[in-house]
Parts: C-alpha cells; sequence; structure tokens
C-alpha cells in the first residue's frame, strides 16, 4: 500500500495542530494525508482478499483511536477510520446489490458527525468511480475539495487537491511502495495516544 506519504503527512499536520499552531506549513503539507487514505482505501477494496475482514479491520481499530481522537482534538464525532470504513461500506453494499444497506450507510454517512463530513466519505467513492478514468477522478476531486474548503470555511484545505495529484500519480506509474498490512492500522491510534501524552507533558 502507498501509505508512507499519507502517514509521514499525517504526522505533521498532528505535530502543527497539537504542538506547533503557530507553523501553518505543517497544517498546509497536513491536508495531503486524507486523499492518500481515501485512494488507498478504494485500491484495499480492488485488491482485498476477504472485503469482510476488510471492513471489520477497519471498524476494530476506528474503535480503538476514537478515544484518543477525541482527546486530541476535542471533537464530538467519528475518526478518520470511521469516515474511511463508510466509504468502503456505501462501496460494497452497492457493489453487492444489498441496495437497503445501502441505503441505510448512506443515511449514516449523511447523519453522523465524522471527520471531514460526508464529503470525507464521497472522496475514496470517487476514487472508486473513476479508478479508470483520471481526468474524471481528477475534476470530480476538485469539486470535492472545493466544498469541503467552503465547508469548513478553511482555505487551506485546498491543498488537499495535492494529495488528490500525487494519488493519480501512483496510480498511472503503479508504484509498488508497501507497508506491511497492519503497520498503517497500529501507527494511527498509536500516534494518537503518543501525541496525547506528550500534549499533557507540555501543557
Amino acid at each position: 500500500m502507498y501509505f508512507e506519504e499519507g502517514v509521514l503527512t499525517m504526522l505533521m499536520d498532528h505535530i502543527g495542530f497539537g504542538f506547533l499552531p503557530q507553523y501553518p506549513l505543517l497544517r498546509i503539507i497536513g491536508r495531503l494525508a486524507f486523499p492518500i487514505f481515501a485512494y488507498e482505501v478504494s485500491e484495499g477494496y480492488f485488491r482485498t482478499h476477504d472485503i469482510e475482514q476488510y471492513e471489520k479491520r477497519l471498524f476494530l481499530f476506528a474503535l480503538i483511536a476514537q478515544i484518543p481522537y477525541f482527546l486530541l482534538f476535542k471533537k464530538c464525532e467519528g475518526d478518520t477510520l470511521f469516515t474511511l470504513l463508510l466509504a468502503v461500506l456505501i462501496i460494497d453494499k452497492f457493489q453487492r446489490k444489498q441496495y437497503l444497506q445501502w441505503l441505510l450507510v448512506v443515511g449514516l454517512a449523511s447523519f453522523i458527525p465524522l471527520d471531514y463530513g460526508w464529503i470525507g466519505v464521497a472522496l475514496p467513492i470517487l476514487f472508486y468511480v473513476g479508478r479508470d478514468n483520471s481526468v474524471l477522478v481528477g475534476l470530480s476531486q476538485a469539486f470535492a475539495i472545493i466544498l469541503l474548503a467552503i465547508t469548513l470555511n478553511w482555505p487551506l484545505e485546498l491543498a488537499a487537491y495535492a494529495g488528490v495529484l500525487l494519488s493519480l500519480w501512483f496510480h498511472k506509474h503503479k508504484l509498488e511502495f508497501r507497508l506491511r498490512k497492519w503497520l498503517f492500522y497500529v501507527f494511527y491510534p498509536l500516534h494518537l495516544v503518543v501525541l496525547v501524552f506528550l500534549r499533557a507533558l507540555v501543557i
């Protein structure tokens, strides 16, 4: 998987949020992370040999990460892995023609508070729908990210489009920079826990 760049930019973003807010460059670089994860989740749907295990893994680590996510960001919303999980479920239920369940998941994604909201759920789906059409992905993701920046009232979010372009480059060149399957799942909640403890020590 191509998580190296996503992990690094996410870590920089969270360090900028928790410790160095006076350096907005860290948050700008951090905008690249979520589109990269969105791309990888959509690709993971095609590559996995067991979609149910893939979904269970996302759910397990989303649960583990939820409390440290809340403690770090002080937001009553589902963490990033929950956002990605709902996107995978929407793709999966549609592919299996389980339309009633699909509608239920779409409803959940639309109404429950999530990191990046329903637009965040849409990003992996747009990568999935336009997998073989880079122009479609580029245009639809640009629209989604502009809408996200407007929704969040945060122009810096527009920098996320660089993550979309990087993901398209990964796909075009079929790069094979892979991490161990469990590394990202462990890293996500673990780095949140470490940052929460470090901030408690500093503050």
